[in-house]
């Protein structure tokens, strides 16, 4: 695989390729999610404090999905392994994740102390232990620490799901949904205070988020059972109507986190629905750009807004949506350029935790997330 093959999107993990009909198989239909829900990412954090605010709500599904179908890949992933070697796996994993989230909260580090001297006068830069370790300097980097935790903490359990016979796995996932709306009520139940308790805001994501990861457990043991690489034009459908109604839910719900939750899920079955669909490989290198994009967008996002607010302009949709536009496509640019970067691949990349020089592991998945 060559040197752009080692991206790995923070939110998934990369197949590698094998035969048709297996659970390991490559699924292309999985990058088109991810590019997707990137694209729904930057939508989110660039409209939803201006005139276009209320479309944000069809984008919420984005991170429950990339949690989603982190899982699904991780358990087809670990599904052969030993318990040993999930123990030893899990961790390499976490850090590879977890290092990037500590390389880029440095790099807006160093954007928001220039932004404090030549631009800020009088705001200081909000250094804090929580900050520099677990939520990140910039909102979106919470995610990698609280990926990191999921990988850790449910590598074993998502082993032992699928290995579960029909009866114990219904049981288990009546359990699962229980936990999940157990998480997601536990979340409203927080009161967020990011500037002077930021662990608040990192729980109430992260708690938010988890039912995702969970409700992905069943999702994965269905696969295991009968993986399917054709393309079920019906259960796409369905599966995006399901979506579209749990999203058209949460805006009249106070579990709105929760619908966001199933909306994700449920886009994760659309996307298996047409596993077998062929994309091309111009898709397969979008999809493994999403974590590059998803790291450098806010630089993007801050310098044009701040240019729109010099000019007065900041909170036109048609400026917005300019913004959106010229982030998605200067942030692949740059994606791209570091990805192929030999001497700067490890600030997106997760292979220095890698130890074998075959880009094609037995397992035939991605050793890295």
């Amino acid at each position: 695989m060559e040197q752009t093959k080692d991206i790995v999107p923070v939110m998934v993990t990369s197949l590698a390729c094998q035969k048709s009909g297996k659970a390991g198989a490559y699924i292309a239909s999985l990058d088109v999610l991810r590019i997707v829900a990137v694209f729904a990412v930057i939508w989110i954090h660039i409209m939803e404090s201006g005139p276009l605010g209320e479309t944000t709500i069809w984008c919420r599904f984005a991170v429950p999905a990339f949690t989603a179908v982190s899982v699904f890949l991780m358990t087809l992933s670990i599904k052969q392994k030993s318990v040993i070697s999930v123990l030893n796996w899990a961790p390499k994993r976490a850090w590879s994740i977890y290092r990037l989230f500590l390389i880029w909260n440095a790099v807006y580090f160093i954007a928001r102390l220039v932004k404090h001297l030549f631009v800020s006068e009088g705001h200081g830069i909000g250094l804090g232990f929580s900050s520099l370790f677990v939520v990140g300097l910039v909102g979106h980097l919470w995610y990698l620490p609280f990926l990191s935790l999921v990988g850790i903490g449910l590598a074993l359990p998502v082993r032992g799901f699928i290995r579960l016979k029909l009866l114990p796995a219904m049981a288990a996932t009546i359990l699962l949904v229980l936990a999940g709306l157990f998480a997601a009520q536990l979340a409203m139940s927080i009161q967020v205070d990011k500037q002077h308790h930021p662990l608040t805001y990192f729980g109430f994501l992260a708690l938010s988020t988890f039912p995702a990861a969970l409700f992905a457990f069943p999702v994965a043991w269905l696969w295991n059972q009968r993986p399917s690489l054709g393309c079920n034009f019906a259960g796409v459908a369905t599966s995006l109507i399901l979506a579209g109604l749990c999203l058209y839910a949460s805006l009249h719900s106070q579990q709105a986190n929760l619908w966001h939750n199933l909306a994700g899920v449920s886009f994760l079955l659309a996307a298996l629905s047409c596993s077998g669909a062929s994309f091309g490989d111009h898709v397969r290198f979008l999809g493994e750009l999403a974590l590059p994009v998803y790291l450098v967008h806010p630089l993007f996002i801050d310098g044009l807004q701040a240019i729109g607010d010099h000019w007065r302009i900041g909170s036109s949709a048609c400026f917005q949506t300019a913004v959106f536009v010229m982030t998605v496509c200067g942030s692949f640019l740059i994606a791209y350029s570091l990805s192929r970067n030999r001497w700067l691949s490890w600030t997106v990349s997760t292979r220095p935790i890698q130890r074998r020089a075959d880009t094609h592991p037995k397992d035939g998945m991605s050793k890295t997330f």
